[in-house]
């Protein structure tokens, strides 16, 4: 659900105006813009609400929530997002730790977030938690490097979208 609410602001004229993803038509292509931007902030805070509603152990609830509040807002995708959007208007290149910057928050912690979900459910220890934690992370960073890979070598059609965005 919050893959898909980042996913369908990404895809906006403001971001990266993407016209397909996964083969289709862009939410904002299918509908509007306007559509676009209330449909992706509905499912993120639908995301939240069912964290809120469906969870019985209030501590529970409320850690989950603060890891994906974490995750998804300016400590993480946001700031990945605008460190992306700020990258081509640099006059040098994008440097090994500005690359990291991005996927780490843009991708990576999203990742983590899934992991620190599970662990948090699953009851797991200080040093489960960490591990799963570190985990997620690595996993995050090395997706969004396959997906930037592929972005480069891949056809549109291949990949569903556009190409090089």
């Amino acid at each position: 659900m919050v893959h898909t609410y980042s996913l369908v602001h990404d895809d906006l004229p403001a971001i990266d105006n993407d016209d397909f993803r996964r083969g289709q038509p862009t939410c904002h292509k299918a509908f509007d813009e306007a559509t676009a931007i209330l449909a992706g902030d509905a499912l993120l805070t639908l995301a939240f609400e069912i964290l809120a509603k469906e969870i019985d152990e209030p501590a529970v609830a409320v850690s989950l929530i603060g890891q994906l509040a974490e995750a998804a807002g300016p400590a993480g995708m946001i700031v990945g997002q605008m460190a992306d959007l700020k990258a081509p208007l640099k006059k040098t290149p994008a440097t090994e730790q500005d690359l990291r910057i991005i996927h780490t928050n843009k991708t990576a912690k999203m990742f983590r977030c899934a992991a620190a979900c599970g662990a948090i459910c699953g009851g797991a220890d200080e040093g489960q938690f960490e591990c799963l934690c570190e985990y997620g992370l690595k996993i995050g960073l090395g997706f969004q490097i396959a997906d930037d890979i592929l972005d480069v070598c891949a056809s549109s059609e291949q990949l569903g979208k556009t190409a090089g965005k």
